[in-house]
Protein backbone atom coordinates (compact mmCIF):
# COMPACT_ATOMS: atom_id res chain seq x y z
CA UNK A 1 0.00 0.00 0.00
CA UNK A 2 1.25 3.73 -1.01
CA UNK A 3 2.73 5.84 2.38
CA UNK A 4 -0.52 8.18 1.37
CA UNK A 5 -3.18 5.56 1.75
CA UNK A 6 -1.10 4.12 4.76
CA UNK A 7 -1.78 7.83 6.46
CA UNK A 8 -5.33 8.07 4.63
CA UNK A 9 -6.46 4.79 6.59
CA UNK A 10 -4.11 5.97 9.74
CA UNK A 11 -6.45 9.38 9.72
CA UNK A 12 -10.28 7.17 9.08
CA UNK A 13 -9.39 4.90 12.00
CA UNK A 14 -8.51 7.68 14.29
CA UNK A 15 -12.03 9.40 13.01
CA UNK A 16 -13.16 5.81 14.09
CA UNK A 17 -11.87 5.94 17.37
CA UNK A 18 -12.96 9.17 18.37
CA UNK A 19 -16.59 7.91 16.88
CA UNK A 20 -16.70 5.32 19.52
CA UNK A 21 -15.02 7.47 22.41
CA UNK A 22 -18.40 10.08 22.19
CA UNK A 23 -20.65 7.32 21.83
CA UNK A 24 -19.04 5.83 25.30
CA UNK A 25 -19.02 9.30 26.68
CA UNK A 26 -22.94 9.38 25.87
CA UNK A 27 -23.19 5.89 27.48
CA UNK A 28 -21.29 6.19 30.78
CA UNK A 29 -22.93 7.46 33.70
CA UNK A 30 -22.45 10.22 34.34
CA UNK A 31 -23.01 11.28 30.84
CA UNK A 32 -19.85 13.50 29.56
CA UNK A 33 -21.85 15.38 27.11
CA UNK A 34 -18.09 17.84 26.30
CA UNK A 35 -16.42 14.48 25.97
CA UNK A 36 -19.00 13.31 23.98
CA UNK A 37 -19.30 16.61 21.44
CA UNK A 38 -15.27 16.71 21.19
CA UNK A 39 -14.52 13.83 19.79
CA UNK A 40 -17.42 14.17 17.49
CA UNK A 41 -15.93 17.25 16.14
CA UNK A 42 -12.54 15.37 15.89
CA UNK A 43 -13.93 12.73 13.98
CA UNK A 44 -15.22 14.72 11.39
CA UNK A 45 -12.06 16.47 11.45
CA UNK A 46 -10.12 13.53 11.38
CA UNK A 47 -11.90 11.96 8.42
CA UNK A 48 -11.85 14.99 6.04
CA UNK A 49 -7.87 15.20 6.72
CA UNK A 50 -8.07 11.49 5.48
CA UNK A 51 -10.06 12.62 2.19
CA UNK A 52 -7.41 15.17 1.79
CA UNK A 53 -4.35 12.93 2.60
CA UNK A 54 -5.93 10.10 -0.19
CA UNK A 55 -5.59 12.39 -2.50
CA UNK A 56 -1.79 13.67 -1.81
CA UNK A 57 -3.01 17.09 -0.51
CA UNK A 58 -1.38 18.62 2.40
CA UNK A 59 -4.06 19.04 5.28
CA UNK A 60 -3.93 22.42 7.36
CA UNK A 61 -3.31 22.31 10.77
CA UNK A 62 -6.62 23.09 11.92
CA UNK A 63 -10.21 22.42 13.91
CA UNK A 64 -11.91 24.78 11.58
CA UNK A 65 -14.82 21.85 10.36
CA UNK A 66 -15.79 24.69 7.72
CA UNK A 67 -12.01 25.37 6.18
CA UNK A 68 -11.16 21.31 5.89
CA UNK A 69 -14.68 21.57 3.76
CA UNK A 70 -13.86 24.48 1.42
CA UNK A 71 -10.61 22.23 0.87
CA UNK A 72 -12.60 18.67 0.51
CA UNK A 73 -15.41 19.96 -1.50
CA UNK A 74 -13.87 20.22 -4.48
CA UNK A 75 -12.68 16.20 -4.65
CA UNK A 76 -16.24 15.78 -3.63
CA UNK A 77 -19.96 17.56 -3.99
CA UNK A 78 -21.46 15.59 -1.40
CA UNK A 79 -18.58 16.79 0.95
CA UNK A 80 -19.29 20.57 0.10
CA UNK A 81 -23.07 19.90 1.22
CA UNK A 82 -21.32 18.78 5.05
CA UNK A 83 -21.26 22.15 6.13
CA UNK A 84 -24.24 23.06 7.27
CA UNK A 85 -24.68 20.35 8.97
CA UNK A 86 -20.78 20.10 10.46
CA UNK A 87 -19.76 23.98 10.69
CA UNK A 88 -20.95 23.97 14.30
CA UNK A 89 -18.76 21.52 15.37
CA UNK A 90 -15.83 23.25 15.39
CA UNK A 91 -16.89 25.28 18.72
CA UNK A 92 -16.18 21.96 20.68
CA UNK A 93 -12.48 21.36 19.29
CA UNK A 94 -11.22 23.57 21.83
CA UNK A 95 -13.69 25.58 23.91
CA UNK A 96 -15.71 22.63 24.79
CA UNK A 97 -12.50 21.31 26.86
CA UNK A 98 -12.03 23.89 29.27
CA UNK A 99 -14.17 25.45 32.24
CA UNK A 100 -13.33 29.06 31.58
CA UNK A 101 -15.15 29.13 28.27
CA UNK A 102 -18.86 29.24 28.05
CA UNK A 103 -19.13 26.56 26.23
CA UNK A 104 -21.31 23.86 28.52
CA UNK A 105 -22.48 21.22 25.63
CA UNK A 106 -26.06 19.72 26.45
CA UNK A 107 -26.74 15.86 26.74
CA UNK A 108 -29.14 16.91 24.01
CA UNK A 109 -26.71 18.78 21.81
CA UNK A 110 -23.99 16.07 22.76
CA UNK A 111 -26.47 13.68 21.38
CA UNK A 112 -26.81 15.62 17.52
CA UNK A 113 -23.55 16.06 17.90
CA UNK A 114 -23.14 12.36 17.88
CA UNK A 115 -25.40 11.80 15.72
CA UNK A 116 -24.16 15.03 12.75
CA UNK A 117 -20.76 12.78 13.20
CA UNK A 118 -21.92 9.22 12.30
CA UNK A 119 -23.41 10.66 9.30
CA UNK A 120 -20.64 12.84 8.18
CA UNK A 121 -18.06 10.44 8.71
CA UNK A 122 -20.47 7.61 6.76
CA UNK A 123 -20.93 10.41 3.74
CA UNK A 124 -16.90 10.64 3.98
CA UNK A 125 -16.17 6.97 3.89
CA UNK A 126 -18.38 6.70 1.20
CA UNK A 127 -16.08 9.05 -0.81
CA UNK A 128 -12.98 7.76 0.05
CA UNK A 129 -11.12 4.87 -2.36
CA UNK A 130 -11.94 1.03 -1.00
CA UNK A 131 -7.94 0.30 -0.79
CA UNK A 132 -8.08 3.06 2.53
CA UNK A 133 -11.15 2.23 4.25
CA UNK A 134 -10.72 0.48 7.47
Amino acid sequence: MPPKDELARAWLVKARNDLILARHALASDPVVPDGACFHAQQAVEKALKAVLVAREIEPPRTHVIEMLLSRCGPIDPRLELLGPQCAWLTEFAVAGRYPDTECEPTIEQAREALAVAEQACAIILETMPPEVRP
